[in-house]
């Protein structure tokens, strides 16, 4: 009997710590992931969370915030490969991010890269930084 109660409070336990970031995705309508690296990063499963195309492979420090409401999402990672020029030009960037985070920059520039599919993206001090409304 002592075992049963034991192994009911612990799976209690359990699902109540593991709820936090469930009722919270609940409320914001929102999830968010770090990865060490781009190969931590999943490649199949959960698509909001598998890396766009135009993140370098070598990207290190990944984080990934998506809407699961909606398109939203936002990036940010450091990397030694520039960004591909045939995913990413010159731009004016528009609009807002959004949602926040506190990984997220204050300020965002205007002129940044324009990439595909819908990205809005920039560096600040060795960052890059992307969103998609």
């Amino acid at each position: 009997m002592r075992t049963a109660l034991a192994l009911g409070a612990a799976a209690v336990l359990t699902v109540s710590l593991s709820g936090c970031s469930f009722v919270e995705e609940l409320a914001t309508h929102e999830k968010e992931l770090s990865y060490d690296s781009w190969a931590d990063a999943p490649a199949r499963g959960d698509l909001a969370f598998v890396p766009a195309d135009f993140i370098p492979h070598d990207a290190t420090d990944l984080h990934i915030r998506t809407q699961t409401s909606s398109t939203g999402k936002l990036y940010a990672f450091e990397a030694e490969t520039p960004l591909d020029t045939e995913l990413c030009t010159p731009g004016v960037l528009s609009g807002t991010p959004p949602m926040d985070t506190e990984w997220w920059p204050e300020e965002i520039p205007t002129d940044g890269l324009v990439c595909a599919p819908d990205f809005q993206v920039f560096e600040v001090d060795g960052v890059t930084y992307g969103f998609r409304v």
